[in-house]
């Protein structure tokens, strides 16, 4: 539940755009404030504009226990509805500033300030700054703040994607090192001729890590200019639909080309270790013996 001074707070949060029904008056009438409730509270509660609750605070249940008198509740009128989604907990109750400190017994005094910026991503910097002129007796959340744990999690899912793809990779690498190692094996006599000719062994190694530099590049570039091709698409068109119950109607994309770099680049690197072994084996091969038998 939130007090507030309804013409300040529905300019700076819109709410008013998520209105279904009645009107965003809050205001005191026939001795009954007004209250603005959500769809599915109303909906679960068998509710409907124009109706009246009752609503008691927990302090005043305190209050009442405390000093052995009947708990004091107070009747709001419903005046409106709107439907806005939240994706961490309940959608708020929307109640007169005036009224909620007469309910929850607080006289003159607000919990909170609501702060609505015009570029979100600087809500780190602004929270530093109001920090730096307040003193520790209030306590600054950005939305990053508030929804942690779902940022966590998100977070968590971000690396656990990217350590299941490298582990993908990993077998992919295993392919390229027996492929690589088949190639020493047929090609140990043509390595041979190589020394012979007067190849050394460092080039020698190096031809077979170019190869496997080969396979990572045409791989990178295959696979990621298909991922962001796929990508570019589900971004453009919705490709994958999602549900009416989300509040977005296809998975949402957006490229964000440094995790694309790092996945890359952690996909060549395993290439160019694949190709590693088997360079040095074939490094290691010895002319006289590769060659004595032809």
């Amino acid at each position: 539940m939130k007090g507030i001074k309804s013409a300040n707070y529905f300019k700076i949060n819109n709410l008013t755009e998520y209105i279904n029904r009645g009107m965003t008056d809050l205001s005191v009438r026939n001795k009954q404030p007004g209250i603005i409730v959500s769809d599915q509270l109303m909906a679960k509660m068998n509710l409907s504009v124009g109706d009246e609750i009752s609503l008691l605070s927990a302090g005043g249940m305190q209050k009442s226990l405390t000093q052995f008198t009947a708990p004091r509740n107070y009747i709001f009128e419903i005046r409106a509805t709107y439907s806005q989604v939240h994706l961490i907990g309940n959608s708020p109750i929307y109640i007169d500033r005036r009224a909620s400190q007469r309910l929850f017994e607080t006289k003159r005094r607000i919990s909170g300030i609501d702060l609505r910026l015009q570029h979100s991503n600087r809500a780190g910097e602004v929270k530093k700054r109001l920090k730096q002129n307040l003193d520790d007796r209030y306590t600054i959340s950005t939305w990053y703040d508030l929804q942690r744990p779902l940022y966590d999690i998100m977070y968590l899912e971000k690396w656990s994607s990217y350590v299941i793809l490298m582990i993908i990779v990993i077998v992919a690498i295993l392919n390229i090192i027996g492929s690589l190692t088949m190639i020493v094996i047929q090609k140990n006599r043509d390595i041979g001729v190589l020394q012979t000719l007067g190849f050394t062994p460092a080039k020698i190694k190096r031809i077979f890590v170019n190869q496997g530099l080969y396979i990572g590049l045409i791989g990178c570039v295959i696979g990621g200019g298909l991922g962001l091709l796929i990508s570019w698409l589900q971004k453009q068109y919705g490709l994958i639909k999602l549900s009416s119950d989300f509040i977005i109607g296809a998975y949402p994309i957006r490229i964000e080309y440094l995790d694309v770099t790092i996945v890359l680049l952690g996909s060549l690197v395993l290439c160019l270790l694949a190709s590693w072994y088997p360079a040095r084996k074939a490094s290691q091969v010895k002319p006289a013996e590769a060659i004595k038998y032809d």
